[in-house]
């Protein structure tokens, strides 16, 4: 040891043993008859002779463990945020200036993490597999739609286009 004030067979630090003097196990149950050898306990009607005779099991719980897909939702944020970046463009950058893409860019980024999580959950298991095409393709409808908003935001704000044109 390293501390020199503690000694090697002090008897704070000495782990006990599971056996008494006699042998016998100090934490088994004084009322429980003595062990069998380990073939008679399966022979002989033990605990676990009935596990061992039948190979399958008399009942199986069958759970759901899996989350719904949730694909259709996801897309749809995507398509709402790539909508932003589209409107503006569409309208020249006079009528909203950079309000819709920036609110667009909200849904957009949620599309993109939560299918990306979606999708991760997917491989672990924990989510449905049948919705694994249209949670792909709103993840990268999110990452084209995050694109698009936040490219059209900074290229209105280096324009010089104000939150809305005329007013602001």
């Amino acid at each position: 040891m390293s501390n020199p004030i503690i000694k090697s067979n002090d008897a704070r630090f000495v782990r006990p043993t599971l056996v008494d003097d006699q042998g016998k196990n100090r934490f088994a149950d004084p009322d429980a008859p003595a062990e069998a050898a380990a073939g008679d306990a399966v022979e002989g009607g033990g605990v676990f002779a009935t596990a061992a005779a039948s190979s399958e099991r008399p009942y199986t719980p069958q759970y759901e463990t899996t989350a719904a897909s949730r694909g259709v939702l996801l897309l749809v944020l995507g398509l709402v945020g790539l909508a932003g970046a589209g409107v503006t463009s569409f309208s020249l950058f006079t009528v909203v200036g950079w309000l819709f893409p920036l609110c667009g860019l909200g849904p957009s980024m949620a599309a993109w993490i939560l299918a990306y999580g979606d999708l991760r959950a997917m491989t672990a298991g924990a989510r449905d597999e049948a919705g694994r095409g249209i949670t792909t393709v709103a993840m990268i409808v999110g990452i084209l739609g995050t694109i698009a908003c936040g490219g059209t935001v900074i290229g209105l704000i280096w324009l010089g286009v104000g939150l809305l044109p005329g007013i602001f």
